[in-house]
């Protein structure tokens, strides 16, 4: 249209006041660059979303009345690092693994942080000792009811939290010199990270789990009748800070020789003349770990009446648990010191001495460790052999740690990479060669009764406990349904002539007081967001534009009363 600039010539405010855009020519209104840059810095977008991320969160559950975790899930803050030198207050940090610790989290909070993501690295085998050392140290302390914030975990196969991350870093150099050209470049140019958690289930805060489903895998090797039973057990379930980054590589192990174990005497007891007198029972449980205080394990024992394999219970002689296999050495644990002539005495003296002719080239050592049990009270068992021996059941834990919950057996760094496979083949066929010697009665202890094809099947064991590790196993996971739990199924029923399977769902408090919660896994959606200074700034820009067009327009008025003034005199 060729509608004429000077009809537009003023802007009309309240009470009649008006001032002009500039009417210069007919070639259009000349603007003011002042006014061009406020129209610039609103159109500017004050966020822009870069990607929805998984973020798992701390274990949240609760233990004798103590709350661990954090119940807080949704957030929405802006993102700074470990070495920001700015106010942290209300800000979610985020860090990688590695650079993390007691002191320093403690220092963290006392700035009055938000929250803290953690950055697992993709290959935690290259992590150096010191920062592993401070790191489990750290993440005990995460398993106590004293931490006051969120904590969230970014998964090792997301690279793009260490690019945020990277960001947030570079960010936070500008930073550093507000004054300087640079500072006033980002303001206006670049952005801030920022973080908005997701529930999954739309939920504003995790709800408690009634009951927790327990599993209990049973499959049985028979001998000859009424002869006595040797159990075989393994916990299938981990327990640790993040519970769907806790793979639990090496106490897989103990599954997976479990099921080598239970592959290899299947083909003995298949044929009559190598079918030894004992019955042998094969136990996977689910729930059957110190995190739960072994109920699943518990409930095997002295309520096996729906299940076939039962009547083995009533005539079991001798338990072997297997815990963590995968060290130098091992350490068999019973409730009191074996007497000499008794079926521990010789289970621990055989394993030696297999130990010792193994293949590997040096000699390795069992160390027979004896903790005393309370038999007036069930609560707090450190070893599983200890719930078989409660129920009038004798039996040993055969780990590579000394100790009881380990902070590595309960940690997010147990993962592959951390020791050599030869160990969990070795202290496998010691295992198998120990339990053949003393099924078979015999006293000839440089008798190698497993050779070739009938010994460990290095290649099975390694397949299944590649496979098992591919899997997170938190207990809230893990249902009848599971792949993992439907293939191990698979596996144990093909080894034994009798399998059974028992799914119970126990009241969250049964046995122990545990009470878990689910949203184990949030949606985070990462955005860029404008800094507060830019608020602050564009604030003064337009505050000053109206200033000045302010002034202006009163020093026309002046100028223009002025004028007629003159004239009416004149």
């Amino acid at each position: 249209s060729k509608l004429s600039y000077k009809k537009l010539t003023a802007v009309m405010l309240p009470d009649g006041v008006s001032f002009g855009l500039g009417l210069d020519s007919e070639k259009g209104p000349a603007l003011p660059l002042v006014w061009l840059a406020v129209f610039f810095l609103l159109a500017l977008p004050q966020a822009v979303s870069l990607k929805e991320l998984a973020l798992y969160r701390l274990a949240h559950y609760e233990a004798l009345g103590s709350v661990h975790g954090s119940p807080t899930t949704l957030i929405d803050m802006e993102l700074a690092s470990i070495n920001s030198t700015a106010n942290l207050a209300r800000k979610c940090l985020i860090a990688p693994l590695e650079t993390l610790g007691i002191n320093i989290f403690t220092e963290l909070v006392d700035r009055n942080i938000g929250a803290m993501i953690v950055i697992i690295p993709n290959e935690l085998s290259k992590l150096g000792q010191e920062a592993r050392d401070r790191w489990l140290e750290f993440e005990t302390h995460l398993l106590t009811p004293d931490v006051p914030i969120p904590v969230f975990f970014a998964p090792s196969e997301e690279s793009t939290w260490r690019q945020v991350y990277q960001g947030v870093k570079a960010n936070e150099l500008v930073h550093a010199s507000p004054f300087s050209l640079s500072y006033l470049h980002f303001v206006f140019t670049q952005y801030n990270h920022a973080l908005r958690t997701l529930s999954i289930q739309g939920t504003q805060t995790p709800a408690k789990l009634r009951n927790v489903t327990l599993l209990n895998l049973q499959g049985a090797l028979e001998g000859e009748d009424k002869n006595p039973t040797i159990t075989l057990s393994a916990n299938i379930d981990t327990f640790c800070s993040s519970p769907l980054q806790c793979y639990g590589y090496r106490l897989s192990g103990g599954v997976a020789s479990l099921l080598a174990i239970a592959n290899l005497f299947a083909r003995l007891y298949a044929d009559e003349q190598s079918r030894p007198e004992y019955n042998l029972l094969f136990l996977l449980t689910v729930g059957g770990g110190s995190s739960l205080n072994f109920i699943s394990l518990k409930k095997a024992i002295e309520s096996p009446e729906k299940l076939k394999t039962s009547y083995l219970h009533v005539h079991s002689k001798f338990s072997i648990s297997l815990d963590d296999l995968s060290g130098e050495r091992l350490y068999a644990h019973f409730v009191k010191t074996p007497s000499e002539g008794t079926f521990g005495a010789s289970f621990a003296k055989t394993l030696e001495s297999k130990m010792k002719t193994g293949e590997a080239d040096e000699d390795r050592e069992v160390s027979v460790v004896a903790r005393k049990v309370n038999k007036l009270s069930s609560d707090n068992q450190a070893w599983p052999h200890e719930q078989f021996y409660l129920s009038r059941i004798v039996g040993t834990t055969l780990s590579s740690n000394l100790e009881a919950n380990s902070p590595l057996s309960q940690s997010v760094l147990d993962r592959e990479g951390g020791y050599s496979e030869d160990y969990l083949y070795e202290n496998t066929q010691a295992v198998a060669e120990t339990l053949a010697q003393v099924i078979f009665n015999s006293r000839q202890e440089n008798v190698t009764y497993l050779k070739g094809t009938h010994s460990v099947d290095r290649s099975y064991l390694e397949a299944v406990h590649k496979f098992i590790y591919k899997y997170p196993r938190p207990i809230q996971a893990l249902g009848s349904q599971h792949l993992l739990i439907k293939t191990l199924r698979d596996w144990l029923s093909a080894s034994s002539t009798e399998f059974d399977f028992a799914e119970v769902e126990i009241s969250a408090r049964e046995d122990g007081s545990y009470e878990f919660y689910d949203e184990l896994q949030v949606i985070a959606d990462v955005s860029m967001v404008k800094p507060p200074i830019f608020d602050l700034i564009l604030f003064l820009v337009v505050l000053a534009y109206l200033g000045v067009i302010g002034g202006c327009m009163y020093w026309v008025r002046e100028w223009a009363n002025k004028r007629k003034r003159k004239e009416k005199y004149n």
